[in-house]
């Protein structure tokens, strides 16, 4: 069980916030991250996704469309193209603000595994395979952060 707690620091402001830094290692500027993603991101921000949603293994590497053999090859690399650095950061993305609205990592993910009436009976992380599901999915967040039924 993955609890979110704020530091002493009180830099943790919220669990979306403590999501991504338990992913990422670090608070990334928008400039930043463009520079990590397209020098690729490090196999290890995978592994700590892994870490926190191992049950979501299988279709996190769907949504980042890598198998098992790309994924051990990168690992041996150490770092993600491009590209698929581009799919998973969106998704980190995604669970950090599923986990801020809903007030917790554990929920984050398993909402984002359980199917939506609202996503066609897909779940979020499924629906999130290209950036106009995950701009869906992410307005799904906010009509739920305002307490509009859908």
């Amino acid at each position: 069980m993955t609890v979110w707690t704020p530091d002493s620091t009180g830099r943790n402001s919220s669990p979306g916030r403590g999501f991504l830094e338990m992913v990422l290692g670090e608070t990334m500027s928008g400039d930043q991250a463009f520079e990590r993603i397209e020098a690729g991101l490090e196999t290890r921000i995978l592994d700590n996704l892994f870490g926190l949603v191992a049950d979501a293994r299988p279709a996190l590497l769907q949504v980042l469309r890598l198998s098992e053999r790309t994924l051990a090859r990168r690992r041996s690399e150490g770092r993600l193209t491009p590209e698929e650095s581009d799919r998973l950061y969106r998704t980190i993305e995604l669970y950090a603000r599923a986990a801020d609205v809903l007030q917790s990592i554990d929920a984050a993910s398993e909402w984002m595994s359980s199917p939506a009436l609202a996503l066609g009976d897909r779940t979020p992380l499924a629906y999130a395979q290209n950036e106009v599901g995950a701009r869906r999915v992410a307005a799904l967040l906010t009509r739920i952060e305002h307490g509009v039924f859908s």
